[in-house]
Order: C-alpha cells, then sequence, then structure tokens
C-alpha cells in the first residue's frame, strides 16, 4: 500500500495543527464505494476513518476512482473528537454506523460525534435501528446477565436515536427506507434524503484488470446484482430463470456481487454444467472490474428474496449499482422504491413474468431499456451536492 497523507494530528499530545480537513468521514463497515462516492461529493477535503481490517482495501478502492484522501483507523478519528476545536471544526460525515450493541470504544466514538457537527449520518439498514435493536436489548433482560450488559444494550439503543435527533442530514436509500423511519421515534421532524450510494456521473477512471469476454455469437448475457447467498437472494428464481431462458436462448450469467459463502454459487454451477457462470475471482468484485463486466449484460436483475425483509427497512445497494451503470433493473414487485425510480425499475411478480418481460425488451428494439437523461442527472454529482451540502 502506497503511503498515505499525513494528518496533522497527533493523538498522545492532542496537538491540532494547521490544514484540518473540512470534513470528517466515518465508515465502520465495508461500503468502500459508498465512501468514494461521498468523497467525491465532499469536495475531497475529507479525512477517512474505517476499522483496522479494511484500510487497505477502502484506499485501493479510492484509488479506482483516482481519489486519495488520507485514510486512518477509526481509533485516531476517535481521539481527535475528544478535542472541542475539532468538534467545532470539522464536519462529520457517518456513512455506515454500528446497527447492534455497541462496544465502549464505539460507545464513547458515537457519544462525541453526538457532541460534533453530524452534517449526514447514512442508513444502511432501517430495520435494524428499530427492531433488531429492540430485540437485543429485550433478549438481554430476559437473561441473567451482568449489569453492564444491560448497560451498553440499552445505551446503544439510546445513543443510535439521539443520533438521529442530532444529525443534520438522515440519508436513506429508497423511498420504501425512508418511510418506515418516519415511524421511528425522533425522526419526524429530522430532515431526511433519499440518495442510494452512487452517483450517476462518476465512474473509475480506467479500467483494469481481465476484461470481459465478449460475446460473438449473440449470447443473452444476465447479470445478478447483490451478495449470492441464499438467505438474501432468491436463488431458486434464478435457477427457474436460467431454466426457462436457456431452453430458446445461449445465455451467460454473471453474478455482480459478492460471493462470501460457496454453497449458493456451487449450488448453480452443479445444475446448470452447460452454462457459463462469472463470479468475482476474490470473493468481491474491483470496482474497474465490476463496471467492465456488467458493461456486457443486457438486463440486470436483482432477486431480492422476501424473507430477508426488503419489504420494509432492508437496504440493498443494487439500486446504486444500477444508476452508477446507467441501467434499468428487474426487482421482485414485493419492493417498492417510489416514484422517483421508476424510470430505474421494473418490478416482475414471478419467473415467468420476469422471463416474459426480458424476453418483450429484447425483442423490442425501440423499448427504452436504459434510464432517461433527467432521471440520470437526478443522482448527478452536481444535484446530490447540493441536496446534501447546502443549507
Amino acid at each position: 500500500m502506497e503511503t498515505q497523507p499525513e494528518l496533522n494530528f497527533n493523538p498522545v499530545h492532542g496537538n491540532v495543527l494547521e490544514s484540518l480537513p473540512t470534513y470528517l468521514i466515518f465508515e465502520l463497515s465495508a461500503h468502500n464505494h459508498v465512501v468514494a462516492n461521498m468523497v467525491k461529493l465532499s469536495g475531497e477535503d475529507c479525512t477517512v476513518f474505517t476499522v483496522e481490517n479494511n484500510i487497505d482495501s477502502l484506499v485501493q478502492t479510492l484509488k479506482e476512482y483516482d481519489l486519495n484522501p488520507s485514510v486512518r483507523d477509526w481509533t485516531i478519528g476517535a481521539e481527535m473528537l475528544k478535542l472541542k476545536e475539532i468538534r467545532k471544526y470539522c464536519r462529520i460525515i457517518v456513512t455506515t454506523w454500528h446497527e447492534s450493541t455497541l462496544t465502549k470504544r464505539k460507545w464513547v466514538l458515537g457519544f462525541n460525534i453526538l457532541r460534533s457537527n453530524l452534517q449526514i449520518l447514512c442508513i444502511r439498514n432501517s430495520v435494524k435501528w428499530h427492531v433488531s435493536s429492540y430485540l437485543d436489548i429485550h433478549r438481554l433482560l430476559s437473561r441473567k446477565l451482568m449489569l453492564k450488559e444491560h448497560f451498553f444494550a440499552v445505551n446503544s439503543f439510546l445513543l443510535s436515536r439521539f443520533m438521529i435527533m442530532r444529525a443534520k442530514r438522515i440519508v436513506v436509500e429508497s423511498r420504501m427506507q425512508l418511510d418506515f423511519m418516519k415511524h421511528l421515534a425522533f425522526v419526524r421532524s429530522i430532515k431526511m434524503e433519499t440518495f442510494p450510494g452512487r452517483l450517476s456521473n462518476f465512474k473509475p477512471v480506467r479500467k483494469i484488470g481481465h476484461l470481459c469476454e465478449r460475446s460473438d455469437n449473440n449470447d443473452l448475457v444476465l447479470g445478478f446484482l447483490g451478495t449470492c447467498n441464499e438467505d438474501r437472494r432468491d436463488i431458486n428464481l434464478v435457477s427457474d430463470v436460467i431454466s426457462s431462458l436457456s431452453k430458446t436462448r445461449n445465455i451467460r450469467v454473471i453474478w455482480l456481487g459478492g460471493v462470501h459463502k460457496e454453497t449458493a454459487k456451487d449450488l448453480l454451477i452443479r445444475n446448470f454444467p452447460e452454462i457459463t457462470f462469472t463470479f468475482p475471482s476474490n470473493k468481491v468484485w474491483s470496482e474497474h472490474d465490476f463496471f467492465d463486466f456488467s458493461s456486457s449484460c443486457n438486463f440486470l436483475v436483482s432477486p431480492l428474496n422476501y424473507d430477508w425483509g426488503y419489504d420494509s427497512g432492508m437496504s440493498t445497494g443494487s439500486l446504486a449499482d444500477a444508476i452508477a451503470l446507467e441501467k434499468k433493473i428487474f426487482y421482485p414487485n414485493f419492493v417498492n422504491f417510489g416514484q422517483e425510480f421508476d424510470d430505474f425499475v421494473v418490478y416482475y411478480r414471478d419467473c415467468r413474468n420476469l422471463c416474459n418481460q426480458i424476453t418483450a425488451l429484447e425483442n423490442s428494439p425501440e423499448s427504452q431499456d436504459v434510464p432517461s437523461a433527467t432521471s440520470l442527472a437526478n443522482f448527478s454529482i452536481e444535484n446530490v451536492r447540493k441536496m446534501l451540502f447546502m443549507d
């Protein structure tokens, strides 16, 4: 890893030197593409803090977008926020916060974020900010555990609610999540905005790695988005779609999401030995390869599994992917992302309906299978920056 720009701060002595960044961005998970887009929106005048095992990966993702902010362990950011001058001067962006009981150190970080200028708080899975937090506490209180465990469970729950109250902007990924959040306590008076996490006019600077093989025999190429996981994706529907469409066409399948467990991947390969499957070579795609391989897909499908909670407050990054890829995407009709995404989303009822729609679009060259320029412009750098950063 190349040397990152040094941050003018000494956490040991507490010295605040000149040239502090305007924004401090905290990513306590691994939504690295979201961080890249937020760095761009912030004008690149920022320092990013993340968990230790994500630093190298995040630096690499930022490089793919030709971005080079300082990336540091989140504990350095936590030390910085202990200083009143930094809490007053720097604006805080939280791209992913924890959605469960916090450790003591992360609870202290959250408390200091509350005392700071919290500009933007991004909610990834809003259902967990309510249901799971409550259930975590209920389970704790139903067992004979130490008082300390009760304390951190309850106070983690409360801290998340006060962060919602304190933030200048609450950012959710869809209208569905926004409606869900409105029913939570402390939310009604907060300014909420919808931004899935990717910009329509911000792409990796160059494509590297092995290029996707372009088909010379007019194959139908299907791109399935999201984690290849039986819990989150309807693998049975995927199998039915492949089986149905392959009866009349040569098809190829590119899985445009991560593969952290091999079960679903192995099942598909075993059931369809005649089909060419492409999965990420290292569990997840690099941004360059993601954009390159997706460009060869005729259609994008997000086969969400109903049981995972996508009909309420659970998020899916595939909507953001469709915006960045400038392509329409098929979703099951039990989700509703709101009218603002109607130009990006095509809903299906079941396998038969999905296959019929794919066939109809493929056989109708005059049909509009890409979002309009107006819809894409809504998620441009300029417009999203005005929405999130202008008072």
